[in-house]
């Protein structure tokens, strides 16, 4: 019985690592049938802690799943900015001079996280 209520935080933890838009449907159908199960078992389908939270489960999974769309995109966007930056590092920043060595090139490579560019 203290474990239902619970249960609605699975279809929102779906929704946040899933990379599939019918993740949080998925997890959410599951978790209602554990609730069902687990209320069955306690013989009080009817009680109000399992009502709330087969609506919790319900609301979660399908925002979840509702929000999935936006997600996609702004993961798809976040893509496009990274190669851009990406290609324009590699258009304004110089090779590493050869006397140099692999050692700097490494540093610069690894420097290229944070790097900006700046249009001067």
């Amino acid at each position: 019985m203290i474990l239902a209520p619970a249960l609605a935080a699975v279809p929102a933890l779906a929704a946040a690592v899933g990379r599939r838009p019918g993740y949080p449907l998925e997890a959410g159908a599951v978790t209602l049938a554990a609730s069902f199960i687990n209320a069955g078992r306690n013989h009080d389908v009817l009680a109000d802690i399992h009502l709330a939270t087969l609506i919790g489960i319900t609301l979660t999974s399908f925002t979840g799943w509702a929000i999935a769309p936006s997600r996609a995109r702004r993961q798809a966007e976040l893509a496009q900015v990274r190669t851009t930056a990406d290609l324009a590092q590699r258009v304004l920043l110089r090779p590493v001079p050869a006397h140099l060595g692999p050692r700097e090139h490494r540093r610069r490579l690894h420097s290229g996280g944070r790097a900006r560019v700046h249009r001067r």
